[in-house]
């Protein structure tokens, strides 16, 4: 991994030498607007245009507190390095972005592996998981073609990660996990400014545990096969091989005028999970068949010269089948929903921003086999305001707070776990159950250095409740081109 690290951080750089453009638009302003984030996750909207840069930054990042998910980490530590780039060569647009990360301390309880997902119920747990370190390397490229007989473009977008962490006091819990995304798709201007396209996508995502392998002492291992069965049992030594394959396709339009423009995303997706344990030889530990439907819809609209809006609104949802693996049947069903709404206001002559976000979340899980039930539903609300305050050195100093304010709906548990499965549950109640308050303050600051800019950027967010709270901190230095 460390080879793939340097590698790739050497091509970064040299790749961001050939999109090093000088531009008079402020980088603090231009950075948090949507667009950007819209051409990272779909390549096809490059159509329409974007600026050219090259960003490299290497930050640090500590968080601490009792105000998380019941998996969630109650204390991390980390060092990243992180570049993004935009370049047109010739008719061809590409994006990409590397992301290194090394995790000093990540400190959870119970669960012995990745958290991707809390819906998936076969997951592997012990009483006293401790800190863990470990390292992770993210790369994603877009690239869009050219316009082939006038009105025809391809696009193709490729994500990979793979990491592995292990525990800090013993070789033991190890895991390594790596993830990949593919998508090839079509873009068809039916008219000057109306584009439909489709695209399909694969995406795998791949873990190894190695428990145990330099054990002086047995074990004693949990795993889960609903919300409350699992099975207890004492190993030497342990493995597990689990793999998520989904596939999917995308339906979408995208709509370009002088003062307005416009895309929608559908995709439908389905996939399916499995888990092997390989103590001596490989045996089922759980198997999921999974459905996933997701609609985005965008927007940017020029109210005039000094003013702009863009949104968009994201709809998520996901159904789980579960098959027990040791009466093989049907033992449990989840379905979570998600809708988002995110707002930007761009003030261009003052260098603001005014974003205001909205979230609603819904999720209803069953234990067939036990007749257990967990439901909830929360709403989240944020509003932040980017705004320059001083100037240094000629250059602006931005400051942007936020507010924000989750407040539980509705809470559900009925469940006749025991032991530590009974305890992860209702920490999992006591935290999508509380309502806290969400606070952030963000500084930046760029100096211009010839072509490039150098910036500093630090970031304190802390989430309160009545009786607990989370706080994290964020610093990064970079350079721009």
């Amino acid at each position: 991994m460390r080879i793939l690290s340097t590698i790739s951080i050497l091509v970064f750089c040299i790749t961001g030498k050939l999109v090093a453009q000088h531009t008079n638009e402020e980088w603090s302003f231009y950075s948090r607007q949507k667009i950007l984030e819209w051409n990272h996750s779909h390549p096809y909207l490059m159509a329409s245009g974007f600026r050219e840069f090259y960003l490299a930054n290497l930050g640090y990042n500590y968080g601490e507190g009792d105000l998380h998910n019941v998996f969630a980490p109650s204390k991390f530590s980390t060092l990243q390095f992180n570049s993004q780039s935009q370049k047109s060569i010739g008719e061809w647009s590409f994006n990409g972005s590397f992301d290194y990360q090394k995790n000093f301390k990540s400190v959870r309880s119970y669960l012995l592996q990745s958290n991707d997902n809390i819906q998936n119920p076969y997951q592997l747990a012990d009483i006293n998981s401790g800190p863990w370190s470990g390292d992770r390397v993210n790369f994603s490229i877009g690239a869009l073609s050219p316009s082939y007989i006038g009105i025809t473009q391809s696009f193709l977008k490729v994500d990979y990660m793979v990491g592995s962490s292990n525990r800090n006091s013993e070789p033991r819990p190890l895991f390594r996990n790596n993830h990949i995304f593919i998508q090839f798709g079509q873009l068809v201007e039916i008219k000057n400014w109306l584009a439909l396209g489709v695209a399909g996508f694969y995406k795998q995502r791949k873990e190894e545990n190695l428990i145990g392998n330099y054990a002086t002492q047995d074990l004693q291992l949990y795993q889960f096969r609903g919300i409350s069965t699992f099975s207890e049992n004492t190993f030497r030594s342990f493995q597990r091989n689990q793999q998520f394959d989904t596939y999917g396709i995308h339906l979408f339009s995208t709509i370009n005028r002088r003062k307005y423009t416009s895309f929608i995303d559908i995709s439908f997706a389905q996939g399916n999970f499995s888990a092997r344990n390989a103590i001596v030889s490989p045996v089922d530990s759980g198997k999921l068949n999974i459905l996933e439907n997701h609609i985005t819809v965008g927007n940017r609209i020029v109210l005039n010269e000094k003013k702009e809006w863009q949104f968009d609104l994201k709809i998520d949802y996901e159904k789980i089948e579960g098959t027990d693996p040791i009466f093989k049947s049907i033992n449990y069903e989840s379905e979570k929903q998600e809708l988002t709404f995110s707002n930007l206001f761009l003030f261009k002559n003052k260098n603001q921003q005014l974003g205001a976000n909205v979230s609603y979340s819904n999720d209803e899980r069953l234990d067939l086999a036990g007749n257990d039930e967990i439901k909830y539903q929360f709403f989240e609300t944020e509003v932040s305001y980017l705004l320059p305050i001083k100037k240094i050195w000629n250059q602006n100093l931005y400051l942007k707070p936020m507010i924000g304010y989750r407040k539980a709906i509705h809470t559900f548990l009925s469940t006749s776990a025991n032991g530590l499965l009974n305890e992860i549950r209702f920490r999992e109640l006591d935290f999508v159950g509380v309502d806290y308050l969400k606070g952030a303050l963000e500084l930046e600051w760029k100096m211009p250095l010839h072509e490039k800019s150098f910036f500093i950027n630090s970031k304190i967010t802390r989430n309160q409740s009545e009786d607990i709270a989370y706080s994290s901190f964020h610093f990064k230095l970079g350079l721009i081109f």
